[in-house]
């Protein structure tokens, strides 16, 4: 499996929700689909503090997977319809927001990873990776 992914924002503020875009394909170039997924949990860690922040939660599937590849949401700005990606296709398939009361950092400046891990409904479990900055808010 591999993806193209992008986390909304640039440097963000602690205690906010962070969405997680991305488009995740099979080992056959075909992006994922809701048929094709068993089930998805994530992690969420604070690699900062070396702690976990979330521990592996479940996803509603139909809730973060889409059929088809938006191409209209302006928060993806990897590719376009237009100008597509290197695997000649554009937008996102994979959409989540990381509750805003999981991301708190304590330093100034956390780095945080999300561990979304993926169960297809045949072959083997894959994790999709992403990681982002928050700033510290008081």
């Amino acid at each position: 499996m591999s993806a193209m992914t992008i986390v909304t924002g640039g440097l963000l503020p602690g205690k906010t929700g962070v969405i997680l875009l991305a488009r995740i394909v099979g080992t056959s170039g075909v992006p994922i689909t809701q048929a094709t997924i068993s089930s998805i949990a994530y992690v969420v860690q604070n690699v900062t503090q070396a702690t976990v922040a979330q521990a592996s939660t479940a996803m509603t599937v139909s809730s973060v997977i889409f059929d088809n590849l938006v191409t209209t949401d302006d928060a993806w700005k990897v590719d376009s319809p237009t100008s597509p990606g290197p695997d000649l296709l554009s937008g996102y398939n994979f959409k989540f927001t990381v509750p805003a009361s999981v991301l708190s950092p304590t330093a100034d400046l956390d780095e945080y990873r999300v561990d979304v891990t993926f169960v297809p409904a045949t072959g083997q479990n894959f994790v999709q990776p992403f990681s982002f900055s928050l700033l510290k808010t008081y």
